[in-house]
């Protein structure tokens, strides 16, 4: 069973994170499928001037993104829920294939790949 912590930058609940609460619980939000928010961070990190963001705001592109591509309205996902799934799950995953770099403790992600190396990471059918 994975653990939790109430620190949002290890994924966990935190009332200060985006201001007030969602309404929603987090049971909610559960049921939805991020589309490919690895690819989503990868291009995102790749196409920015500096190559070191913060989490949050990562959080938020990603969160828009999937709006954009579902045609989905805010209320179907919350930016806490992308963010926790990208702290708890996608982001410590890219930091294992060294694609990127994350850090917890300051809440930031940096492009450490190449653009072949992205490339290579999504395979020929997503460029």
């Amino acid at each position: 069973m994975p653990q939790h912590s109430n620190d949002p930058r290890n994924g966990g609940d935190s009332d200060s994170d985006f201001g007030e609460r969602d309404s929603r619980s987090e049971d909610d939000d559960e049921g939805f499928t991020l589309g490919n928010p690895r690819e989503t961070v990868l291009r995102h990190l790749a196409r920015r001037d500096e190559s070191e963001t913060d989490v949050q705001l990562l959080a938020v592109a990603v969160w828009e993104h999937e709006r954009e591509s579902r045609d989905a309205g805010p209320d179907e996902l919350s930016i806490e829920t992308v963010q926790r799934r990208l702290t708890s799950e996608h982001l410590p995953a890219l930091n294992r294939t060294d694609l990127v770099a994350y850090d917890r403790v300051e809440d930031t992600v940096a492009l450490t790949a190449t653009t072949d190396e992205i490339e290579q990471y999504l395979g020929p059918s997503r460029s």
